[in-house]
């Protein structure tokens, strides 16, 4: 979703202003089904972005803008489900039958630094009267996100019998995370190969860059005027 103003500086040169946001669809990163352990995590991108165009009309219909876009705020969140089935030591010492197993959900939430891309477009405006026009386009992003550093929000872990009956319904929460994961992690750069803290990790960037059709209507506040 867009909302965007242009103002024009003669008839063939303007420039755009535009807030945007994104909602992404879900997105399977990770699809792992073996015995003793499935593994199912989605993705998804909530942003929130502005860019600023140079357009230019090459006719009364037809026009280009290209220009900077700027990530003003979001996250991505990782949404996980985690099976494992107990080994005959794990379901001793619960004291469960074999066949036992771990339920664990948890959700993930990535932050990055703030992008500068590329955004550019070709579209044709159809004039409905003095004030509305009809328009589609073809527009490009271009923009990758580094990551900065994310954080656990949910997290759950049930033991659970063969039959499906829960034998321990929060083993592991949010406030008592079991070995390998952490509440919070930090991404830098440059990581030595002595490090010994898990909740550091080598940044990554993530590609944001799409290609997408646009169409709506812009409204002219003045017939006389050369901002729209």
């Amino acid at each position: 979703m867009q909302l965007r103003g242009t103002y024009y500086f003669n008839e063939s040169f303007g420039v755009d202003l535009g807030l945007g946001y994104l909602h992404g669809t879900d997105q399977t990163v990770s699809e792992v089904s073996v015995p003793n352990r499935e593994i199912d995590a989605v993705a998804r991108a909530r942003a929130f972005g502005a860019s600023t165009s140079i357009v230019y009309k090459f006719t009364n219909n037809i026009y280009g803008r290209f220009g900077a876009l700027l990530k003003l705020g979001g996250k991505t969140e990782a949404v996980v489900y985690d099976k494992s089935t107990l080994s005959q030591a794990e379901a001793d010492a619960f004291g469960i039958p074999l066949g036992s197993y771990s339920e664990t959900n948890y959700k993930e939430d990535f932050h990055g630094h703030f992008p500068l891309g590329f955004v550019g477009a070709l579209g044709y405006k159809f004039n409905l009267n003095d004030n509305l026009n009809l328009f589609i386009e073809a527009e490009y992003y271009g923009i990758s996100l580094k990551r900065k550093d994310s954080e656990i929000t949910e997290f759950n872990t049930d033991v659970v019998l063969p039959d499906g009956t829960v034998a321990f319904a929060g083993f592991y929460n949010i406030d008592n995370l079991p070995n390998g994961y952490n509440k919070e992690t930090t991404y830098v750069d440059n990581l030595s190969n002595t490090n010994t803290d898990s909740s550091r990790k080598l940044s990554q960037k993530v590609p944001y860059s799409s290609f997408g059709i646009n169409f709506g209507i812009t409204y002219k506040f003045k017939s006389s005027s050369k901002k729209q």
